[in-house]
């Protein structure tokens, strides 16, 4: 499908030219392909759609916003992800049937507990902001496996996983692997979860 192809490509342009300014190009259009894709699928023809929809806008905005290396629109892309999240556990809330399991309540205490001890000792400053993002995360994790679909398991567990490697580019340890294997990764996420609404 072209705007899968079409994501893939510019995520790969932005892999290649991370650290130029066609960047501020690439990037925005990889993600404008993940919100093609929702469109394709029929993201408008129910309230799960819908949902998962906005959550996809206010990825892009966080995209958007993670382009420039400051810390006040850092921190206002880590709200814009927040918001997307939250978006998510609204979208799969609606998604029918609901399953909620003693194992996704599990996943979620899990992950939030692996994220904070990674990544909280070495935040410095507005720690309670980034503890509150682990913890709605960790939620939109759990809310996933409450779903009988397993590309929204996916997109979730990969969104998750994405999301550990901007932690650690931001607070642990810059490198270029953190772009290279977070990326692709974060990609994917959005394309699974915007496949989703098709099914």
């Amino acid at each position: 499908m072209i705007w899968i192809a079409l994501t893939i490509a510019f995520m790969i342009l932005t892999i290649l030219r991370y650290h130029k300014k066609e960047k501020a190009l690439t990037k925005p259009l990889a993600s404008a392909g993940f919100l093609a894709t929702a469109v394709h699928f029929g993201a408008f023809d129910g309230a799960y759609g819908i949902a998962v929809f906005s959550a996809l806008c206010a990825s892009f905005v966080g995209d958007v916003l993670l382009i420039r290396k400051t810390k006040l629109l850092f921190m206002l892309g880590l709200f814009a992800f927040a918001l997307a999240h939250i978006g998510f556990i609204v979208a799969f809330s609606l998604h029918e049937p609901v399953n909620i399991t003693l194992a996704s309540a599990i996943i979620a205490t899990l992950a939030t507990a692996v994220a904070a001890t990674y990544v909280i000792p070495n935040v410095s400053e507005h720690v309670w902001m980034v503890a509150a993002y682990i913890v709605i995360i960790s939620v939109m994790l759990g809310m996933a496996y409450t779903t009988p679909v397993p590309l929204v398991w996916a997109g979730a567990s990969l969104f998750y996983l994405s999301d550990i490697f901007v932690a650690r580019n931001a607070f642990i340890k810059k490198e270029d692997i953190n772009h290279r294997i977070g990326l692709p990764v974060y990609y994917l996420a959005q394309l699974c979860l915007a496949c989703s609404v098709g099914i």
